[in-house]
């Protein structure tokens, strides 16, 4: 595979801090950059819409950034904005603020629940993750094979 390429792209910064103010206001005051990358991560052979990554020390001395944001170009471009607002929403539901410290989170189905809610299931790849959220009731998780997990946190991978 050949080598990576970080893009900043000032319609993707605009756009990413326009939903950061909006949705995410705990995470204002941190520095979060939005970069395209081409071609996408992947994780078990799949390609990746996105990455929500936490700055390391390195690069919050050198580039000034607590933790940046990576859409894959691939998956954006010829989306619409209301698709390319949900795919920033979501990869900004991965920071979380801990003792006053950016950190970043796994996938949890109540995040997704808020994201389905605020989005609607009508955007593409979304059916799915809203019928995962509606299982989510009373403080129990349902898993795929009918069992359930009594957590106020149910994983999702």
């Amino acid at each position: 595979m050949g080598e990576q390429r970080v893009v900043r792209n000032r319609e993707l910064w605009e756009l990413g801090q326009e939903v950061l103010r909006e949705l995410h206001p705990e995470l204002t005051h941190f520095c979060i950059e939005f970069v395209f990358i081409d071609p996408p991560r992947t994780k078990q052979g799949q390609a990746l819409a996105g990455s929500a990554l936490k700055a390391n020390v390195r690069e919050r001395c050198l580039l000034g950034i607590d933790g940046w944001v990576e859409i894959a170009y691939y998956f954006w471009a010829g989306e619409g904005q209301e698709w390319q607002r949900y795919l920033l929403d979501h990869e900004l539901e991965h920071f979380e603020v801990r003792d006053g410290k950016l950190c970043t989170t796994g996938h949890e189905i109540e995040d997704f629940y808020d994201v389905v809610r605020r989005h609607g299931t009508e955007i593409a790849g979304l059916t799915e993750i809203g019928q995962m959220a509606r299982q989510v009731t009373n403080g129990y998780c349902k898993r795929g094979d009918g069992s359930t997990e009594e957590s106020g946190v149910c994983a999702f991978l």
